[in-house]
């Protein structure tokens, strides 16, 4: 395979693509997945491809090994796995996190779909309300919409989220 630049972006339905290829070769470890990142916020180009994916425990060393078949390994563990992955003439980044059922699925895709400064905002969110981060600690939610309400800004549109952050932390007191 290719050298991976650091500024490769490809179109998004060539990442969509690329999104596909990878969960229909997971089949049948998935349980449900979806696009996070930049691929669902909906960005016009996209650097690296954000997925997650929920499995149950006896099935992530079945995961790696299918990620290792596919892509260039480059690190991972229980919560996420990253390879990079051939496109034409070149890599591009993929990192597969993992969600184990039932806890965290709806939350877990809150705060991985971004953009970065949001991810930490959300986090630092939840450790000021006492949580550490730790696998299952967040109760069961049934939407997206309601682990957003509980960190007081409501549901957020992935596409409109990058304005919604500068807006957010322009407003921010200082802790």
């Amino acid at each position: 395979m290719g050298h991976r630049p650091d500024n490769l972006k490809i179109p998004i339905a060539d990442a969509m693509v690329i999104y596909n290829e990878i969960v229909d070769h997971l089949f049948p470890s998935v349980l449900r997945d979806s696009p996070v990142g930049s691929l669902r916020r909906g960005e016009p180009l996209i650097g690296d491809i954000d997925i997650q994916i929920e499995v149950l425990p006896d099935d992530v060393p079945r995961v790696r090994a299918s990620l290792e078949e596919i892509g260039t390994w480059v690190r991972g563990g229980e919560r996420s796995m990253i390879i990079d992955y051939g496109v034409p003439g070149a890599q591009i980044r993929v990192e597969v996190s993992l969600v184990y059922p039932p806890r965290n699925w709806w939350s877990m895709l809150a705060i991985r779909t971004g953009p970065a400064e949001m991810e930490q905002w959300m986090r630092r969110q939840l450790a000021r309300d006492g949580f550490t981060g730790k696998v299952g600690e967040i109760d069961v939610v049934c939407e997206e919409s309601f682990f957003e309400n509980h960190l007081g800004v409501g549901y957020v549109k992935p596409s409109e989220r990058s304005t919604f952050l500068y807006a957010l932390l322009e407003f921010e007191p200082e802790a």
